[in-house]
């Protein structure tokens, strides 16, 4: 009889074979077992597969290995092909579950029974990134932001095979739960905290690492696909997307193209943010 898990976890990697244990452990260890682990390597370059070979005697890891470095929504997508769970959780590589999360989500899911939930998140800094929320949210409330923060997202499997990432940009996932927000018309809020988030990363988005023509990019497809909505339903938003967004990341991708400018900005950055 063929293998049907419930959780399909979806983690895409890039050159962080000193990290992924983590995450993979997080998995191995809970004790809600019914899971499929889909790990797909961006065409890493150092120790990652050396790494994981060790975990692949258990049949529920999958390990994909890209020729070259595609970008990380091809990899999340490429899992999500393959995914054969009815929920999916994306694990970011320099994350981990919880100890209990899947069997929190699990319960959740049972009770709820709706496509898309937001779970809690516990950060590496301590700090609290999100807005207090619990219950169902209607999309539009979702999408206009008037739910801040950084959340977990459980989504049905089916329903991201339809609405995969955007491969054209590196990052912004959030415009593809605005995508499935609004085609559900509803999210429900769990109070449950699953995930610890390394917001310490280095390679992350926030304008503290400098990423600002990787932002630049992400928030014009964003306006691409939702300026239209910002317009109708949330224009406040939209006009300080255009501007706080846009105009500033655009001012700060060409300003950081020289070091000795980049070096300042983003020491400042840092030092504003101790």
């Amino acid at each position: 009889m063929r293998y049907k898990p419930f959780f399909s976890i979806v983690t895409p990697t890039y050159n962080r074979g000193k990290i992924i244990e983590n995450a993979i452990k997080s998995v191995l260890n809970q004790n809600f077992q019914n899971w499929e682990l889909i790990i797909v390597d961006d065409g890493s370059t150092d120790n990652t597969t050396q790494v994981i070979k060790k975990y692949l005697s258990d049949k529920r890891i999958k390990y994909i290995k890209l020729s070259r470095n595609y970008g990380v929504n091809y990899a999340r997508n490429k899992a999500i092909q393959l995914a054969q769970g009815k929920f999916l959780l994306p694990l970011d590589s320099d994350n981990h579950l919880l100890e209990g999360a899947l069997e929190k989500i699990y319960k959740e899911i049972t009770q709820i029974n709706h496509d898309l939930l937001f779970f809690r998140i516990k950060t590496a800094s301590g700090r609290l990134i999100y807005t207090p929320t619990e219950g169902f949210i209607e999309a539009r409330k979702y999408i206009c932001e008037k739910v801040k923060g950084e959340f977990f997202p459980v989504c049905k499997v089916t329903i991201l095979k339809k609405h995969p990432f955007l491969e054209d940009i590196n990052g912004g996932e959030g415009i593809t739960w605005k995508k499935i927000a609004k085609k559900i018309e509803k999210i429900y809020f769990s109070p449950k905290q699953v995930l610890l988030y390394n917001d310490l990363s280095k390679d992350r988005l926030s304008g503290r690492n400098c990423n600002y023509n990787r932002a630049y990019k992400i928030y014009l497809k964003e306006l691409q696909v939702f300026g239209k909505y910002y317009f109708l339903h949330c224009p406040i938003l939209l006009l300080k997307k255009l501007i706080r967004h846009l105009l500033l990341y655009k001012i700060l991708s060409i300003l950081t193209k020289n070091k000795s400018i980049k070096d300042i900005i983003c020491n400042t950055i840092k030092g504003n943010e101790k």
